[in-house]
């Protein structure tokens, strides 16, 4: 069991993919996306992790950004 970036990676090998990892807790808001998920490799997982919580951290910032916008009066049309 690994601890990567608030989420708990098991490893479950398979006689095929022998280095194959779960994703088996993640925070309660990321769950449905996040929980369950398989990966070939613990490399694989951990960039998948990466990825996920950049585009998640990328998404609030632009919401931000819209309703600072907003409140200027710069609304998008």
């Amino acid at each position: 069991m690994i601890k990567y970036s608030r989420v708990t990676i098991e490893s479950i090998p398979t006689e095929k993919f022998p280095q194959m990892v779960t994703i088996s807790k993640t925070p309660k808001k990321y769950q449905k996306e996040l929980e369950g998920k398989k990966f070939v490799s613990e490399y694989k997982c951990k960039a998948y992790i990466d990825e996920f919580f950049r585009y998640q951290s990328i998404n609030s910032i632009t919401k931000v950004a819209k309703n600072d916008l907003a409140e200027l009066g710069l609304e998008e049309e």
